[in-house]
């Protein structure tokens, strides 16, 4: 028995779909989430992290959403509270994983995502289209690309390698095979997805998976990415934006700056019209990604380099390269 078949034996979980809000220092955003989902047929369930050790500020604040949730838990749902801070990367996955001990299925939200209705009605659409198909790891609320830069934007969604953590969904059975510890990094070349390197990209994730398995990276997406990679799996992305992630900004843990790319609005209206016929990677609308999102060029990783090492040069190249590739 693999270990997905065993976790989903022993994990005695009910059927259907619910929605999990992983949730940390930001009580009006969590209000502002819960108001919006309580008029969803979906449970809710709730994990809060624990405040940060000696910062009374946070534990305020942490105390606040732990009010919050408490307010809005029954009848509709359920809320778990950590008692030690976990930080990025076991809070999510320990909440991720103790929602599956429930549901066999969860739409996850960050308390600064705010979704649409459509997003609902797309995630628990493509669970049950694709739930007995292991090609498909998970499917996204939020779509960075423009519809010139997507193969066939005809077509209401499409797939790519990337996971994306700002409104997701996904199984139990996918979730299973999450790489935790990334004790299968060594073997990194040989797990990624086909038709899709360049010396540079691979030199960028490359980094990126080393610095995450040696713990110097707190957060739990690269492992998620890692997991799908290894095993070739693809994510369902709508080809119109569904979610607005709203925790860019002086507040956030990791994206203070304001992207050029960031969406400011969804559609609402979205519906899935037709259907993909087969489970292809929109390569076309991966490299927009990879270029304008996750900067993986070899202009982009020098430009890095230089920040680090020599700030003052990194400023006049970037006046070269141009604002939108920095």
């Amino acid at each position: 028995m693999n270990k997905a078949t065993r976790l989903c034996t022993l994990w005695k979980v009910k059927s259907g779909t619910a929605i999990l809000i992983t949730a940390f220092n930001r009580p009006d955003n969590l209000r502002n989430l819960l108001q919006t989902l309580t008029q969803s047929n979906f449970p809710i369930l709730v994990s809060i992290d624990a405040a940060r050790n000696g910062d009374s500020e946070n534990a305020s604040l942490m105390s606040q959403c732990h009010s919050v949730a408490k307010e809005f838990s029954k009848p509709n749902g359920n809320v778990r509270i950590e008692e030690v801070s976990q930080g990025c990367f076991l809070g999510v996955s320990r909440a991720i994983s103790w929602g599956f001990q429930q549901y066999g299925r969860l739409i996850i939200l960050e308390d600064d995502i705010v979704p649409s209705n459509a997003f609902l009605e797309f995630a628990e659409f493509m669970l049950s289209k694709y739930e007995d198909d292991l090609r498909v790891g998970c499917i996204g609320g939020s779509n960075l690309v423009p519809s010139d830069d997507i193969s066939d934007s005809s077509i209401d969604y499409r797939f790519s390698t990337y996971t994306t953590s700002w409104g997701w969904a996904t199984w139990a059975n996918r979730w299973a095979d999450y790489e935790d510890d990334l004790l299968t990094f060594p073997l990194f070349e040989y797990t990624t997805p086909k038709n899709y390197w360049s010396p540079s990209k691979r030199r960028y994730w490359h980094e990126i998976f080393k610095v995450t398995s040696e713990g110097l990276v707190d957060t739990w997406d690269y492992r998620w990415l890692y997991s799908n990679w290894k095993r070739d799996r693809l994510t369902v992305l709508p080809n119109s934006n569904l979610v607005l992630n709203i925790g860019f900004g002086e507040l956030a843990t990791h994206t203070k700056d304001l992207p050029w790319w960031l969406p400011d609005t969804f559609d609402n209206s979205f519906k899935v019209t037709t259907v993909a016929s087969n489970i292809i990677r929109d390569e076309r609308a991966d490299n927009w990604m990879e270029i304008n999102h996750f900067r993986s060029t070899v202009r982009l990783q020098v430009r890095r380099e230089l920040s680090k090492k020599l700030p003052w040069l990194a400023h006049q190249f970037r006046k070269i390269v141009g604002k939108e590739f920095t």
